[in-house]
């Protein structure tokens, strides 16, 4: 698994902030670039070749790569779940109840 976001050099774009939380939530490592939006980086065939929009934020999971913020986030939580949590004691019969204060 190597994961890499690509983001703009002013760190202000809200679609890459949330996959960059969903990343973190997550416990991922991944790896940053950023691209020159200014400069036209974005219009590149390397860029383009991982964003047919030519749009941030693109990621790539290896060799597999995504560029829309919402589809990014859902394929994290399909690739990436969370872990299995044990029932809490109000939804388990067999757990014991608090003791009394």
């Amino acid at each position: 698994m190597a994961l890499t976001l690509y983001g703009s050099t002013s760190s202000n774009s809200p679609y890459v902030l949330s996959v960059f939380v969903a990343l973190r939530e997550k416990n991922l490592p991944f790896e940053v670039k950023t691209v020159a939006l200014d400069q036209g980086e974005q219009r590149s065939p390397a860029f383009t070749s991982r964003s047919l929009a030519s749009r941030v934020p693109p990621l790539l999971d290896d060799d597999f790569a995504l560029s829309e913020s919402s589809a990014i986030v859902d394929y994290l939580e399909d690739a990436y779940p969370a872990p299995k949590h044990r029932a809490s004691c109000r939804s388990s019969p067999t757990c014991a109840p608090a003791p009394a204060k």
